[in-house]
């Protein structure tokens, strides 16, 4: 890139003060990019930290039409394995709704009937507080033998950190906000 400049330029009494200001830009774009970088880093760590307070649950059958119904499974599926000590209810999701649409494949003919209805979207619930999905995970065994599974909400960026783990082959997960990769 230099090199160009300099054929570009006809005075060569200026190329000094073209280096100093091609450096000064190299370290202004340096400075930039640290800043960008540590703000994106910050910004992770409050989305994730509002995330807290946020699940995924996989497994639950669609036969809702609304949120009211779909808060109302929740409610029977997921919230009612908890013991006396650990009670949620209603009043602690501040928010349900399901993820995606319904799968076109479902709708082929050459899926067989099994698969044909299986239709169990990501569901997102959010708690009103974070110690309620502390509670909830201390039930995952029994939700699993009810076929739901719950997991984390993760941020953007850790979605995003995952799925390029999963192109190379890979397993991961967060634990504590930190990437930990199964080989």
């Amino acid at each position: 890139m230099l090199g160009k400049l300099e054929e570009r330029v006809g005075d060569k009494s200026e190329m000094p003060v073209l280096h100093m200001d091609l450096q000064a830009l190299s370290i202004n774009d340096e400075c930039n990019e640290r800043r960008k970088t540590h703000i994106e880093t910050q910004l992770n760590i409050i989305k994730s930290d509002r995330l807290k307070c946020s699940l995924r649950l996989f497994g639950l059958q669609v036969t809702e039409t609304n949120e009211q119904e779909l808060l109302a499974l929740v409610a029977n599926e997921v919230l009612d394995v908890t013991e006396e000590s650990d009670s949620l209810d209603i009043t602690s999701v501040v928010s349900v709704r399901r993820i995606g649409e319904k799968q076109e494949w479902q709708a082929r003919e050459d899926v067989d009937d099994e698969r044909k209805h299986d239709d169990t979207r990501m569901v997102l619930l959010q708690f009103s507080r974070s110690n309620d999905t502390f509670k909830l995970f201390k039930y995952t065994d029994t939700l699993r033998f009810k076929g739901i599974r719950i997991s984390n909400d993760p941020s953007h960026l850790q979605r995003q950190q995952l799925k390029e783990i999963k192109k190379k082959g890979l397993i991961g997960y967060f634990k504590n906000g930190e990437l930990c990769i199964n080989a």
